[in-house]
């Protein structure tokens, strides 16, 4: 399954990294980004994102967008993580659009893509539940068709960017399977308990008290967006590891260039072999995960156990590597690594959130095995 044909050019993809590039180092100073465990005063370079052509990256170039694909989120992703970015890129850029892209009507799509290419629509997923953590399945809300709409019943957890969205992407089981419903955030019976996750995002718990749709949001037929879902989960997955990987080089360099200036006995700690090899060792698992990454991105096409299964590995790989560059670097930094002042700790904690995210390693070992995958030995 793919969303849609990618329109960038090999000149393209390299305005793209010029203009994110130059992006992040304008606002990801450290002093300036860091929140502290606190949320940020949400999302205020939304509008700057919007204008780069970022928040329309996935959308078709004949809907509004800029026409990008999977290398390019890729891209932007760990430029993103690179410079610690908070603001709801994964849920509106990727989730939403890609679900909307594959699900929506005509007039749906009118309605909503250009105002989310404009920046002025934010999305978030709702579709993790407390009873499954981040298992696909199995989910407990419910939909019940009634005379005019649809009655919503059910609870959520883990719905990122929901705070700062303005429309929920809500499933619920109906007909022996999933459907996806577009849901006002500010719905009747719609409650959010919001909360920030340990690297400063927004997200929030979700309750449905007999909250009303019209038939006219539901995505796709009755039953049958449970394709969908698992692809543009798939596609997240991918790109919370791009996150993730831009993070890990992140630390890599600090790291580095700490063991150069810091002296002891009379010479720079990067003169210590011991301490040249926990920075290969840091550098090879973050080229490992680059590999696995690029290979699970081919995979995106196939509609098959294929996908499942390069998708669960490179997120294992890429969870093991975040580990271990964000323990090496703390550890090597000394016990300034565990402080608020530097930012080896927020990268840190970045590196830990997007471990549990969609799944942390524990859950991707199982599920690349459901698959049909192997692990040596």
């Amino acid at each position: 399954m793919t969303s849609h044909i990618e329109n960038f050019t090999s000149e393209d993809r390299s305005l793209l990294r010029d203009a994110v590039s130059r992006f992040v180092a304008r606002h990801s100073a450290f002093p300036q980004r860091s929140t502290g465990g606190k949320p940020q005063e949400g999302q205020s370079l939304w509008s700057e994102i919007a204008e780069l052509g970022l928040t329309g990256l996935l959308v078709n170039a004949q809907d509004g967008g800029t026409g990008g694909g999977d290398e390019e989120l890729a891209l932007v992703m760990e430029f993103f993580g690179h410079g610690l970015v908070v603001e709801p890129f994964l849920g509106t850029a990727v989730l939403g659009a890609s679900l909307v892209d594959l699900l929506a009507n005509k007039t749906q799509r009118d309605g909503w893509l250009p105002a989310l290419v404009a920046g002025d629509l934010r999305i978030a997923l709702a579709h993790f539940e407390a009873t499954s953590g981040f298992a696909r399945n199995p989910v407990m809300t419910r939909a019940e068709t009634r005379t005019g709409g649809v009655v919503l019943r059910g609870a959520k957890s883990y719905v990122l960017d929901a705070p700062v969205a303005g429309m929920l992407l809500v499933s619920a089981c109906e007909l022996d399977g999933y459907s996806l419903f577009a849901v006002p955030v500010d719905a009747t019976g719609v409650v959010l308990k919001p909360w920030t996750t340990v690297d400063g995002r927004a997200a929030a718990d979700l309750m449905l008290n007999e909250v009303h749709v019209a038939e006219s949001n539901r995505l796709g037929l009755p039953g049958q967006a449970g394709d969908a879902l698992a692809w543009a989960l798939d596609r997240a997955t991918l790109a919370i590891c791009s996150d993730a990987l831009g993070s890990m080089q992140n630390l890599l360099a600090q790291t580095r260039d700490y063991l150069q200036t810091r002296r002891q006995f009379g010479q720079p700690l990067a003169r210590f072999q011991v301490l040249q090899h926990r920075l290969v060792d840091m550098h090879i698992a973050i080229e490992e995960s680059r590999a696995l990454l690029g290979a699970a991105r081919a995979t995106l096409v196939h509609d098959s156990q294929q996908r499942t299964a390069a998708v669960a590995a490179a997120k294992y790989k890429v969870g093991q590597s975040a580990r271990l560059v964000g323990e090496q670097s703390v550890q090597l930094h000394g016990a300034m690594g565990m402080t608020q002042d530097l930012p080896v700790s927020h990268h840190f904690k970045r590196l830990l959130t997007a471990d549990a995210m969609f799944g942390d390693c524990d859950f991707q070992l199982e599920r690349f095995r459901a698959a049909g995958g192997s692990v040596p030995g």
